[in-house]
């Protein structure tokens, strides 16, 4: 691959951002309603995730990895980096 020039963006990099814009958005986070009795926003015990900007972010890796359709993402190998610099690949 070639070297980026400074201040240029590499694929890598949209890639990360991509992941990481994906795995923030699964992120569950405690669902809150407005009470008028303490005048303040409160848990009501369920939990809610950003499902359409994860399926959007993951939409636009699927482009970048040229995955066109569903059948052709079945048989695809996908190459998962983690924070330590090993890698897993999934089927």
């Amino acid at each position: 691959m070639p070297r980026a020039k400074k201040g240029e963006i590499t694929p890598l990099q949209v890639e990360a951002r991509l992941m990481e814009i994906a795995d923030r958005c699964m992120e569950a986070m405690p669902h809150r309603v407005w009470n008028k009795a303490t005048r303040a926003w409160e848990e009501d015990g369920s939990w809610t995730f950003d499902a359409a900007n994860a399926i959007r972010a993951l939409m636009e890796i699927g482009k970048y990895l040229g995955v066109e359709d569903r059948k052709e993402a079945e048989g695809m190998t996908v190459r998962v980096l983690f924070e330590g610099g090993s890698e897993e690949y999934a089927r």
